[in-house]
């Protein structure tokens, strides 16, 4: 059975606003828990829209992949026939787990597409300390997507771009249509999603994550989120940052100047002279940093929410049947 796959286009065409721009900060609390009609401040809501007021769930799902591939690693579990299916009971588990917890009026799941993105033409060494997708994990992504489909969940997955931008265009859309998006993702790059309508949401620890949080942990507010990635730069995913600043330097930085071309227009007035000639000689690292770090929320697709509407699985039938079909598929092997 075909994938239930959503396409968002990215329009690259110069008439597009920037990639990202202050946002205000939002409460400390999870709106959803209060169910309050969504009241937007960073845009201009359309609340004749079927999503307007509506809670709209996106999981960066190779995220919780990986996760529940590494988590699971020691059960063994296998099919009858030694199919490995760990990531599938746990990926079917976490699905299970957020619609039962969180009741989503809309969710969708966004895919990494194989192959190189438009980061890869600016910098050629974008994540290549990377190492490739293990061979038990990669034999069960079909497997979690034919779940989906089951599920008729709809696999959002653009080629040239990576799921965080999908993320962030749906969390865009979402926020435009008047409703409250949840991203569901560990990625610390979503942080600069973060506004009044679109909230971060750990699965593992059922932790609503909002700008207070953010402020709490790195001591910014959601639009220097994209500038303290890149001063301190991203190991993980081979961002170069600036040499020497770490994130306590890159908060102290921003609190004073508030952007990176303020830090930069400041760099005669920060008296340590190895700090200030770090930040001269790695400006140019920065401002690249800066475009691979910013995600992409260009995309379009507003008609394509319909598809994740919550449909007839919510029914406890239904679930029920998709837990007899899957989990005695799993079982532990010596």
């Amino acid at each position: 059975m075909a994938d239930k796959q959503q396409t968002f286009l990215f329009d690259d065409s110069p008439d597009q606003p920037p990639l990202s721009s202050p946002m205000p900060g939002s409460a400390s609390h999870d709106p959803q828990a209060s169910a309050p009609v969504a009241e937007t401040n960073a845009v201009s809501a359309d609340s004749s829209s079927p999503v307007a007021g509506k809670n709209v769930y996106i999981v960066d799902a190779h995220a919780a992949i990986y996760q529940v591939f590494h988590a699971l690693a020691a059960a063994n579990m296998t099919t009858p026939r030694g199919e490995p299916v760990g990531a599938v009971h746990g990926f079917l588990r976490d699905m299970l787990d957020l619609l039962e917890k969180r009741q989503p009026d809309y969710l969708f799941c966004a895919f990494d597409p194989p192959g190189d993105t438009f980061r890869h033409e600016l910098y050629a060494d974008y994540k290549a300390n990377r190492e490739s997708m293990p061979d038990d994990l990669r034999s069960q992504i079909a497997k979690i997507r034919h779940l989906l489909d089951l599920f008729h969940l709809p696999i959002v997955e653009v080629s040239g771009y990576e799921a965080d931008d999908v993320l962030a265009t749906v969390a865009r859309i979402v926020e435009e249509l008047g409703g409250h998006c949840y991203v569901v993702s560990p990625d610390k790059d979503c942080r600069q999603l973060i506004t009044q309508h679109v909230s971060l949401y750990n699965m593992r620890k059922a932790l609503v994550y909002q700008s207070q949080q953010l402020v709490e942990d790195w001591g910014i507010r959601p639009d220097q989120v994209v500038d303290f990635q890149s001063l301190v730069g991203d190991s993980v995913d081979n961002v170069p940052g600036i040499s020497g600043i770490g994130p306590k330097t890159a908060t102290e930085l921003l609190q004073r100047y508030e952007t990176l071309e303020g830090i930069f227009e400041h760099v005669g007035e920060i008296k340590q002279k190895k700090r200030q000639q770090n930040l001269i000689d790695g400006r140019d690292s920065a401002l690249l940093s800066r475009t691979l770090v910013r995600l992409d929320k260009r995309g379009t697709g507003h008609d394509g929410l319909a598809t994740g509407t919550i449909g007839p699985f919510r029914h406890p039938r239904r679930r029920r049947t998709l837990s007899r079909i899957w989990l005695p598929w799993a079982h532990r092997t010596p």
